[in-house]
């Protein structure tokens, strides 16, 4: 029988010969990619044993059918140890089973070592000195970039027509996550940047014969923070385009659905793509014509406060599908509110490396001439990795996604794709900025990026917007379960009120999941049955 140090060698050589890169925390624990479903799979050696934790929930049992060892191999020689561990693992335990049900309802954290070097530096001392997700420091620096790229970085002959670095994203997080913090944090380049011009284009309008106030408008990138569709038009065609940044998301999809902003979306939905022209009437009945108006947003929210504004035509139309979603898992941190500031705790960004390389990157393309790049030019690796996340991750997730969902998230997919590209241009300046080409190495930083918002679309599709009642229904019931240790009563269940119906609805609503092998109803008569959740592993 292998000591548990061999077995643990054993182990980590297992996931290396599968082709995944294996990271150490310390001497005795590695995070890895888990060979059953992709997602993070800690392996630690323990005082008298070895665990394996999938964030997927993969059961031990499944690990080691795939790893190829013997569950008995996992712990120290000594028989009463083992035959514990069998006893333990064969009684049903509902809290275990509760725990990793929520657990699939929130995905990890975004893990920015999967970025360049000097962004995850960045997004890494952001995430310290706010405690906001590194997703949303992440996405700011990121849609900090594409303001900054508008038309300078371009890819020609993107099936058909120039595929611009635009980006439309939302982080959805919890009250309290410090969101609207990581946001300013990592937009400050930008922020920095069009207050110097403001006082710059107040200097020039208030000085005859100084700079030229329309030109200095040009070079700002920020566009307004209170948008209605004539402010949007009056900004677009000052500097033709810019970053939209909104720290309370819901806000916007409020206006955009009022009487005033009517056929709003539409419009925003037209300028997506960067089109050559976009003309359109002024209010005094004349009009104006704007050439290639470019369009990032950058905003974040709650799920409480977005989900009134998300309807099942918005997911169908298109609009909605041109944001990349976002859903961090909620923050463990929870400071304790002061009155004022700690002292010698002020941040002073600035004087990071990072910031001041990050800047003088966003200095460079402000100033750089207009580059079209082509995928004739892409190396043979980057233009295999492409078509290989094409085939097998994108359109794989959407085959292998639950039918409710599929023609939604099919929706979602046709734009993952390009989005790929987008993201992969926009890391390519940080890594090598005399390139316009998403090389391998960018693509796949890229790739991470795109796969978190791939998971999160599904889940917010899954448990949040709902898009049919009865999937509504039937989350309603198993969270309410989950959240009670994974088994409750019949009565309880009745008389929570969770449901608008009554015990009809409670009952067709049961039955659907007990078909569907999520729950069991234990006991007789019904009143006094009890409902205890399915093991799914």
């Amino acid at each position: 029988m292998p000591t548990l140090n061999e077995s643990f060698s054993y182990l980590v050589q297992m996931v290396q010969s599968q082709g995944e890169k294996v990271h150490p925390i310390n001497g005795s624990k590695y995070r890895c990619v888990c060979p059953i479903d992709k997602e993070k799979l800690i392996i630690e050696r323990q005082s008298d044993r070895i665990t394996m934790q999938c964030s997927g929930g993969c059961s031990l049992g499944k690990l080691c059918t795939e790893l190829q060892i013997e569950p008995k191999h996992l712990v120290e020689q000594d028989v009463q140890v083992w035959q514990q561990t069998q006893i333990q693992e064969e009684r049903p335990d509902y809290e275990k089973i509760a725990e990793q049900y929520l657990q699939k309802q929130q995905l990890p954290p975004f893990d920015p070592a999967c970025l360049p070097n000097i962004l995850c530096e960045y997004v890494t001392d952001i995430s310290k000195v706010t405690d906001s997700a590194p997703i949303v420091s992440t996405m700011s620096i990121i849609s900090t970039l594409s303001a900054y790229a508008m038309h300078r970085i371009s890819l020609d002959d993107y099936f058909g027509a120039p595929l611009h670095c635009n980006l439309w994203s939302i982080v959805i997080a919890q009250s309290g996550d410090y969101k609207s913090t990581g946001l300013r944090a990592g937009t400050k380049i930008l922020n920095v940047h069009d207050d110097y011009y403001d006082e710059a284009i107040a200097v020039a309008e208030a000085i005859e014969g100084g700079e030229d106030p329309v030109q200095l408008r040009k070079l700002k990138r920020k566009l307004p923070d209170t948008l209605t569709w004539q402010a949007l038009v009056d900004s677009l065609e000052e500097q033709k385009g810019g970053l939209f940044v909104q720290s309370e998301m819901q806000s916007f999809f409020s206006m955009v659905n009022t009487k005033f902003n009517d056929g709003m979306k539409s419009r925003l939905t037209s300028m997506y793509d960067v089109v050559d022209g976009f003309k359109e009437r002024t209010r005094g009945r004349g009009s104006t014509f704007i050439r290639k108006p470019y369009l990032s947003i950058m905003g974040v929210s709650t799920k409480e406060f977005l989900k009134p504004y998300i309807t099942t035509e918005d997911l169908l139309s298109g609009f909605l599908a041109r944001f990349l979603f976002f859903l961090p898992p909620a923050s463990e941190v929870r400071r304790k509110r002061k009155a004022l500031p700690s002292k010698g705790t002020k941040v002073h960004q600035e004087e990071w490396v990072s910031y001041q390389m990050l800047q003088s990157l966003c200095t460079q393309l402000l100033h750089s001439p207009e580059r079209l790049g082509s995928h004739e030019n892409m190396d043979n690796d980057a233009r295999d990795y492409l078509q290989l996340i094409l085939d097998d991750y994108i359109d794989g997730h959407c085959a292998k996604a639950d039918q409710a969902i599929r023609p939604y998230l099919e929706i979602f997919a046709k734009r993952w794709a390009p989005y790929h590209l987008k993201l992969g241009m926009l890391l390519q300046q940080v890594i090598d900025c005399r390139q316009v080409e998403p090389s391998k190495e960018a693509l796949q930083s890229a790739w991470q990026i795109l796969s978190y918002a791939m998971q999160s679309t599904t889940l917010l599709l899954q448990e949040e917007f709902n898009v049919s009642p009865l999937q509504d229904k039937l989350s309603k019931v198993i969270k309410y379960i989950a959240k009670r240790g994974g088994r409750v009563e019949y009565r309880a269940l009745i008389n929570s009120k969770i449901l608008d119906g009554g015990p009809a609805e409670y009952d067709y609503t049961l039955e659907t999941l007990q078909v569907g092998g999520r729950i069991q109803v234990i006991g007789s008569p019904k009143s006094k049955s009890k409902i205890e959740l399915v093991d799914e592993q």
